[in-house]
């Protein structure tokens, strides 16, 4: 396997850790905001005509299993698209792959839980994996 990566290699990978940490740091970001977003959605559903409010309880439970689903899931396909994209650039050609289908997952759960700055992260891991197809990079991972 070769050791050394060309410069289009490198990049992806550095641009894939940016996005990575974007993504895991709005899950902080998210988890210390949930008493606030709790706060605000009870007030909003005061708003709304008794047979279409939900509970309290059903708010709070609701809010916070979405926080925590969305921290683990960022946290563990973070570290999974992390190892792959390390081992692309060390000359692995199925990696990619993998790479490739995390990035596929994380953007399905961002579409589901995410917000509008964790699609700064996600577009540079988007970016990264075009990165990793191109013809210099394929190159480097067939020889």
């Amino acid at each position: 396997m070769p050791t050394v990566a060309p410069r289009i290699v490198n990049s992806a990978f550095w641009l894939a850790i940016v996005g990575l940490s974007i993504i895991v740091l709005v899950s902080v970001i998210a988890l210390a905001a949930k008493e606030q977003t709790i706060t605000l959605t009870i007030e909003a559903q005061a708003q709304k005509p008794p047979d279409q409010r939900f509970s309290p309880e059903q708010i709070r439970g609701g809010i916070t299993l979405g926080v925590w689903l969305n921290l683990g899931f960022s946290v563990v396909l973070g570290l999974l698209a992390a190892y792959f994209v390390r081992e692309v650039r060390a000359g692995d050609r199925r990696s990619r792959t993998r790479f490739t289908v995390v990035a596929g997952l994380i953007t399905v759960m961002l579409f589901f839980l995410g917000s509008l700055l964790a699609l700064v992260g996600l577009l540079c891991v988007l970016v990264a994996v075009g990165l990793l197809f191109s013809a210099t990079s394929t190159r480097f991972l067939n020889e």
